[in-house]
């Protein structure tokens, strides 16, 4: 997960520094969570309670495959994390806004926004 205000600063950061021409780097918000405690985490910026039911993963995998959703299933509950060590130690970049920060800034802007307002 990346947060604009990361992806934007780490991009400029690129574009300015020597060592990164030519280069590939991972960014992320720096903070790896799992599924369910994103979510969480994307509720609690949205003032709203999480709404999480516990189902086990080989249930999950098995539903999957009876919709024809199992690679949708399988990327949901793989990993998603990126290694960012090479951007922090190579270019010194690390991520200005936490993922919490991120997260609040999005929900603020999708409660505003016309999405947000009709929920």
């Amino acid at each position: 997960l990346v947060y604009l205000g990361n992806l934007l600063d780490a991009l400029t950061l690129c574009v300015s520094h020597p060592g990164a021409a030519g280069r590939v780097f991972f960014v992320s918000d720096g903070d790896d969570v799992s599924t369910p405690e994103l979510i969480k985490r994307m509720a609690y910026a949205l003032g709203r309670p999480p709404r999480l039911v516990p189902v086990p993963s080989p249930l999950m995998r098995l539903g999957g495959k009876l919709t024809g959703k199992g690679a949708a299933v399988d990327r949901l509950l793989g990993s998603l994390t990126v290694d960012i060590t090479r951007v922090r130690a190579e270019l010194g970049w690390k991520p200005p806004f936490t993922m919490a920060e991120g997260l609040k800034v999005t929900a603020d802007w999708y409660k505003s926004s016309a999405g947000g307002a009709s929920k």
